[in-house]
């Protein structure tokens, strides 16, 4: 079965589509293209026109008019043809697939801040008046969001692209929404945010692309630094993000029981093994902390602050409460 795409321009999927901020109107008109285009190629009649595998000048040849050139732009302006793709304006692309402009527009303006007469403009443009190089690149960018595919085992140089059957869109992307239904622009400052605070929380990162693919690094103004006794990218690093993440599946499990650790105590300059009760991390002094309740390197039954980078257990063992390794004051 064809998968079909029938999303509806929300400025959000538009967002995912785009290479930039749809802040500036150049991304925005392409984004717009690339969802007709997404429209035309995952639909019945592009299926119907295009082969399992097909160049760009297949698809050329199957969406625009015989007497269509797109080598030049003066001759894409000349021409007339009223059946030809490179006439049809963005309104009419929109009302063709069923978009009602009112609620396009509000829905715009809510995420971004256009005027109404940059709307309107974007509205009358000729959307695939294009070149054949700005049309190729769009197919090209397609590929990079996991729209299509590039087929690299056909002879030649030519290049082939094939359709996917699964796209990267949720079901319910004509109404996505972001914890507190953020603009674009808004998320990309919170992605930023998260990039900042990486350090932290090994998951950072990867929240911060899911919240926004694109962070425009140029208009940062607030930087923070961070004096941290890791050193980023390294081992140790690697092997604290480790027992943080172990901690958070403990955290996540809804289950948390005492955990065995193997910690170098700098104060005591022993090795000691501690049977505690994790409750959180924080960071303080440069370093990240486990704070928990239990055996201690004092070889006392206290509140005790473990430094995840001297904690050296190849993994931590989490321990039934009736385990007789667990103290009678931590049961």
């Amino acid at each position: 079965m064809n998968v079909l795409f029938e999303y509806s321009p929300h400025p959000r999927l538009l967002q995912q589509l785009a290479k930039g901020s749809l802040d500036q109107i150049q991304n925005l008109t392409r984004s717009v293209r690339l969802w007709a285009l997404l429209r035309w190629l995952y639909s019945g009649k592009g299926y119907i026109s295009l082969g399992e595998s097909f160049t760009y000048t297949d698809w050329r040849k199957a969406f625009f008019t015989e007497t269509h050139k797109d080598e030049k732009q003066e001759d894409i302006l000349k021409h007339q043809d009223p059946n030809c793709a490179c006439i049809k304006t963005t309104k009419q692309w929109l009302l063709d697939c069923g978009v009602t402009l009112d609620e396009w527009q509000y829905s715009l303006q809510k995420e971004i801040q256009i005027l109404n007469a940059d709307i309107e403009k974007l509205l009358e443009e000729r959307l695939f008046a294009q070149v054949r190089k700005s049309l190729q690149s769009d197919f090209d960018l397609l590929v990079s969001r996991n729209c299509l595919q590039r087929v690299n085992n056909i002879a030649g140089r030519k290049k082939y692209y094939r359709r996917l059957e699964n796209l990267p869109f949720s079901h319910n992307s004509d109404n996505l929404t972001t914890g507190a239904n953020l603009t674009s622009k808004a998320q990309a400052y919170v992605a930023g945010a998260l990039g900042m605070f990486s350090f932290l929380d090994p998951s950072y990162p990867l929240l911060a692309e899911q919240i926004s693919e694109y962070i425009d690094e140029d208009n940062h103004r607030v930087f923070l630094y961070v004096d941290y006794v890791v050193p980023e990218s390294s081992p140790q690093q690697d092997a604290v993000d480790e027992v943080q993440s172990e901690l958070q599946k403990i955290w996540d499990s809804g289950e948390i029981t005492p955990v065995l650790l193997t910690y170098h105590s700098a104060h005591q300059n022993q090795i000691k093994e501690c049977i505690v009760y994790p409750v959180c991390i924080y960071f303080m002094e440069r370093a990240k902390y486990l704070c928990a309740y239990g055996s201690t390197p004092k070889d006392e039954i206290n509140w005790y602050k473990y430094r995840l980078d001297r904690i050296i257990s190849q993994r931590l063992e989490s321990l039934n409460w009736q385990d007789p390794r667990v103290p009678q004051l931590l049961r």
